[in-house]
């Protein structure tokens, strides 16, 4: 949460009221890039296109790249995201609050960017706090630019400037009073030395830095536990007193985790809109507890981490670590990019992706699945991946029932990111059940085949991990149809004493079939 106060770094004049009535006369001129918007204009459209129309971003560069200017690119792109959700922006809170504490003092409030014109109107006119726009359009207004087009507005009239960057600084000088939106650590390489020379007023707008619970939380930590998916192999192999093939798989489960975490940023990135206007509003990324920046920075620690740990275990393996690694980054861009918007097939796309990491143990540890196992994955997790849609179905406003209306909740569905309207949850629900019973009758089938009874000495004490699996399933569903399950399953069942009861029956029952 961003806090306002008076900069420690310059002494305001102790002259009666001087610094104050100035302030209360002098007009409030605000910056949006960075200031206004925790953000960019530019970075908020580019997301905005690749998350939704990639190829008309691809080809949009193409054709800035033959004569590349920063004010043809604002253009370009302005053109093509012209269906930008203004109202998602990520607008600050305490700019917010000191804008509207200005106009309640009667004080004249002006937007000044080097953003387009016509975008910074639109900003303007959603938030409904500005008598006036400065925006590029002729030329762009950056720095020197931008303080020539408020002088002229203003006419030399004496106001207060609130920005962020370096580039504000001759504005900043001009001004009678600066307000400095950064982190409070950063606010003195900003000040420019005639301000702290002069002793000129100067409030500092302290902007949050991101923590270890903020990483934590956008890295999606308590997501690693599925690709403990990876062990699946070793205990159907029976290997798991091989210390060996234990540690490499946890080594490549380790670096599935930091990949998929890589994925996780790169998604949120892609999704930032539509997170800011549902329930995951409150991810790192979409709240503003991490800048776009730093979520890239993330990506690329992650993916880098990911890649030595393939390369390293790669050389334990003849298995192509790093090419199923390749195959999950692909699969996950295809979905958001495109296939999470394709009703079913984005439900399919993620129990492969379930599947993917018992593929990536069998990889790792050489151990050959079999048919059945490939089999059991392929239903059990495509149930767990309806599931997870009817939790966000259930959530979803209740859809309307007749022919028009019903095709346009699917138009909506479709342009805001999904491909499903409430009224699909009963559907869902019943193909997700569906699929889990299927699963365990694979695994029933699997117990009584004659290639088990010859791995196992008992193999009739395996219909305990039967009957455990089909209890832990319908006992799922159960709670998914109540709400209690709000989350994805996998990361409920972390959480659950009941699972890990049933885990610890299950492990036995293996024990007791060997």
């Amino acid at each position: 949460m961003e806090r306002v106060h008076s900069s420690s770094l310059v002494t305001r004049p102790h002259v009666e009221g001087s610094a104050q009535s100035r302030a209360r006369r002098s007009v409030l001129v605000v910056d949006l890039d960075g200031t206004l918007l925790a953000g960019d204009l530019l970075v908020e459209q580019t997301l905005w296109l690749a998350g939704r129309r990639p190829l008309v971003l691809l080809i949009l560069l193409l054709s800035w790249l033959r004569k590349p200017s920063r004010l043809g690119l604002k253009s370009l792109l302005a053109s093509a995201a012209d269906d930008l959700p203004i109202d998602r922006l990520p607008y600050r809170a305490a700019v917010l609050s000191h804008i509207h504490a200005a106009r309640a003092d009667g004080r004249q409030v002006v937007l000044a960017t080097a953003s387009l014109l016509t975008m910074a109107e639109k900003v303007a006119a959603h938030l409904q706090c500005f008598d006036h726009v400065i925006g590029s359009a002729a030329r762009n207004l950056r720095g020197h630019e931008k303080l020539v087009a408020i002088r002229e507005h203003l006419h030399d009239a004496a106001f207060e400037y609130v920005g962020d960057h370096v580039t504000d600084r001759p504005i900043w000088e001009a001004a009678t009073e600066a307000t400095i939106v950064t982190r409070s650590t950063r606010a003195e390489r900003l000040l420019p030395g005639p301000m702290r020379r002069a002793g000129q007023p100067v409030v500092v707008i302290d902007t949050p830095s991101a923590t270890f619970t903020t990483w934590i939380s956008g890295l999606r930590v308590h997501q690693w536990s599925k690709n403990l998916l990876v062990l699946v192999p070793v205990i159907a192999g029976q290997r798991v007193g091989d210390t060996a093939v234990v540690t490499q798989a946890l080594l490549v489960a380790l670096g599935a985790s930091f990949l998929a975490s890589a994925v996780y940023l790169s998604n949120d990135l892609l999704d930032v809109h539509a997170d800011r206007g549902r329930r995951d509003r409150a991810r790192p990324v979409a709240e503003g507890r991490l800048t776009y920046t730093q979520a890239l920075l993330g990506i690329l620690a992650c993916a880098l981490v990911a890649t030595g740990i393939g390369v390293w275990a790669e050389r334990t393996t003849p298995m192509p670590i790093l090419a199923l690694f390749a195959v999950y980054v692909a699969a996950n861009a295809a979905y958001s990019m495109q296939l999470k918007r394709v009703m079913m097939l984005d439900i399919i796309l993620l129990s492969m992706m379930y599947l993917w990491r018992i593929v990536l143990g069998s990889a790792a540890t050489g151990i050959v699945l079999s048919e059945w196992m490939l089999a059991f994955s392929v239903f059990f997790f495509m149930g767990l991946a309806c599931a997870k849609r009817c939790i966000g179905l259930a959530t979803a406003p209740a859809a309307r029932q007749t022919g028009p209306a019903l095709t346009a909740d699917v138009t909506t569905a479709l342009r805001t990111g999904r491909g499903y309207v409430a009224a699909d949850l009963p559907v869902v629900r019943e193909i997700g059940i569906a699929a889990s019973l299927v699963s365990i009758l694979v695994f029933a089938l699997y117990v009584k085949d004659t290639e088990t009874a010859a791995l196992y000495g008992h193999p009739t004490m395996l219909w305990g991990l039967v009957v455990l699996t089909l209890y832990w399933v319908t006992r799922m569903w159960l709670l998914v149809a109540r709400g209690v399950v709000s989350s994805d399953p996998v990361e409920f069942a972390t959480r659950d004493r009941t699972t890990y009861l049933v885990a610890i029956g299950a492990v036995a029952a293996l024990l007791a079939a060997r």
